[in-house]
């Protein structure tokens, strides 16, 4: 039996044996006292604050009073022992803690702004989580199956959502409504396609990338609002010929992106009207020396081709996107330097 049910057993045999008691004495006061009164005395009673009636009873029933006062004594504080050995159970076992650690979680989650969801930390959720995690980056799992959880809870300051990640209320207690996007890496693609119907519903404008298990199922992913749609299985099968025929860029790629020690990183910026860098060229903002970045690509906003090793001479028109390659937080860096448009930019907690 959970701790709580306890708690409640012993509410309800407490107020039990105090309506026991309360009849017990009416039935022997007769009309010398109302049934309020002798409830009350019978709760005075079974917590030892005092006597019954102040002794009155005890006069004119005898016998009788003693022998049912005895069982109201034993009963009562049967009950309260149970009850005092609830509550230190309650303390020992950490259920306590527990609940107030859920609630600051709770808070802190109903705080986040434009941070990512999470769904799902099974065999590939897993390696979302380890990477969200490793570059810093505000993110909320949601998960029902407990197991998993335990899996990624030894990541610092995680934030979680136990249950499941198709329902309305278990996403809105995620913060959908606030997030910037979600990634739903749910066990089979039926799952993540009623999760992506239900993220869209809940937050039109969230960006979602949805796993894909088999790929005839990444038609219905996209049409039911996914903005991207992944297939492990494909990615897998790709590296796999990678390390067969460039095993030394995929050794680089993997020293990047596996190396506990190392935080280097392929990250975008997207310029924003107003900023620092906006209608400037790449040689008059010198990303590199102030940021210490290098500049890779970048993709105009009136186009969808990728301009590889721009020239200095490339205009920063705002709406362009850049990809750069350097520590996060020299990308922090240039974040702040592009600028950030209302509602985007990087996941923060605040208010």
């Amino acid at each position: 039996m959970s701790i709580y049910r306890r708690l409640l057993l012993t509410f309800c045999i407490f107020v039990t044996v105090v309506i026991i008691g309360g009849i017990g004495f009416k039935i022997m006061a007769g009309e010398s006292y109302s049934f309020l009164e002798c409830a009350y005395n019978a709760f005075v009673f079974v917590s030892t604050v005092d006597r019954p009636f102040s002794g009155a009873l005890e006069k004119t029933c005898g016998t009788g009073y003693r022998i049912f006062t005895i069982f109201l004594i034993v009963g009562g504080m049967g009950t309260i022992l149970y009850g005092l050995s609830t509550i230190t159970a309650l303390i020992v076992e950490g259920e306590l803690t527990n609940i107030l650690r859920r609630r600051r979680m709770e808070n802190r989650i109903k705080n986040l702004r434009n941070h990512i969801i999470l769904c799902g930390v099974g065999e590939t959720g897993y390696y979302i989580a380890e990477e969200l995690h490793k570059i810093r980056a505000a993110f909320v799992v949601v998960e029902n199956s407990e197991a998993r959880l335990e899996r990624v809870k030894g990541m610092s300051d995680l934030l979680y959502v136990e249950g499941d990640a198709t329902d309305d209320t278990t996403l809105e207690k995620a913060g959908i409504e606030h997030a910037s996007g979600i990634i739903l890496a749910l066990h089979g693609d039926p799952e993540n396609l009623f999760a992506t119907i239900t993220a869209r519903q809940l937050n039109p404008g969230i960006k979602i990338v949805a796993k894909c298990v088999d790929p005839k199922a990444e038609r219905k992913l996209k049409g039911a609002g996914a903005n991207e749609v992944v297939s492990p299985a494909a990615i897998g099968g790709l590296r796999m010929a990678s390390v067969m025929v460039r095993p030394a860029v995929v050794t680089f790629l993997d020293k990047m992106l596996r190396d506990p020690q190392e935080t280097t990183r392929i990250g975008e910026i997207t310029v924003r009207a107003g900023s620092d860098i906006a209608d400037k060229t790449l040689g008059e903002v010198r990303l590199g020396e102030r940021t210490s970045v290098l500049v890779v690509a970048v993709k105009m906003p009136d186009g969808e081709k990728f301009r590889y090793r721009p020239a200095p001479e490339t205009r920063l028109v705002p709406g362009t996107v850049v990809v750069l390659m350097g520590e996060v937080a020299n990308m922090k860096k240039a974040e702040a330097l592009a600028g950030r448009a209302e509602g985007a930019g990087p996941a923060v907690e605040g208010p």
